[in-house]
């Protein structure tokens, strides 16, 4: 041996004790480094698959909501054209109603030959004028019993009308 080799103060035991404590510590923190690496880089892949699946669930979703709207704007279309058949529908036979029933003019002249012909009736049988004037009023409540008749027909087709509406939709 030397004194050179013992000048720092350190035996060859103490040496290779030392070195072998360096080493085993070196392995240690490769093994700990090689450990985290492993858990980062499957950390990694679990957020990756994650964010894979998330996308393809959100992807899902918006595809089934582009469906149901296709589906609601189709049925929607479909409700719009029945209401607009039934409103065709229901003009038609309000027009056919109209063209059955007395116009305003009409109904002037059937009153005025109806006054004529009642005085008429009235000086060829005798009639006083107290009864012309009653027979005038009787015409005049059949006019206005025509009137609510019609009225009345009129609301129940409307009536018929919206309720079929309604119960189709």
């Amino acid at each position: 041996m030397n004194d050179n080799d013992y000048r720092d103060g350190w035996t060859p035991e103490v040496r290779a004790h030392l070195l072998d404590n360096i080493e085993s510590l070196r392995r240690e923190m490769t093994s700990i480094m090689n450990e985290r690496d492993r858990r980062y880089t499957e950390r990694s892949s679990q957020q990756d698959k994650a964010v894979v699946d998330a996308l393809a669930a959100a992807e899902k979703a918006v595809n089934a909501a582009l469906v149901a709207a296709d589906k609601a704007v189709n049925k929607e279309e479909t409700n719009a054209q029945v209401w607009r058949n039934s409103a065709n529908e229901w003009r038609q036979a309000m027009n056919d109603r109209e063209t059955r029933f007395l116009g305003k003019d009409e109904a002037a002249r059937v009153t005025k030959i109806e006054k004529a012909g009642a005085t008429a009736v009235g000086r060829q049988e005798g009639i006083s004028s107290a009864e012309a004037v009653q027979i005038r009023q009787r015409t005049d409540r059949t006019n206005q019993t025509m009137v609510l008749l019609f009225a009345m027909s009129t609301l129940v087709g409307i009536v018929a009308v919206i309720l079929s509406i309604v119960l189709k939709t």
